[in-house]
């Protein structure tokens, strides 16, 4: 063969090597950026179920509040009604 052809030859694989290389460091500054996108909503839905669990502990601190009331509501109408009062009357 002649030089000109091995140049040739030698000037297409290095530009083959070239384009793959540019390819891969594509490919991987993708993979860095889902990786990073992936990161920034696992901590954003951790944030989430942080505030979620801090206001189911608020309902239910709310929910037992609203159960003691309405057991010294349903006592003491109880008692209205037992003692012959109109259990209508308030208290």
């Amino acid at each position: 063969m002649s030089k000109d052809l091995w140049l040739f030859l030698g000037a297409v694989v290095s530009a083959t090597f070239a384009i793959a290389r540019l390819s891969l460091i594509q490919q991987r500054a993708s993979a860095e950026q889902m990786m990073e996108f992936l990161d920034r909503l696992v901590e954003r839905q951790g944030h989430q179920y942080d505030r979620l669990g801090a206001a189911l502990e608020s309902l239910q601190a709310g929910m037992v509040e609203v159960n003691v009331v309405l057991r010294r509501w349903a006592d003491a109408m109880r008692a209205q009604f037992s003692s012959g009062g109109d259990p209508w009357e308030s208290p």
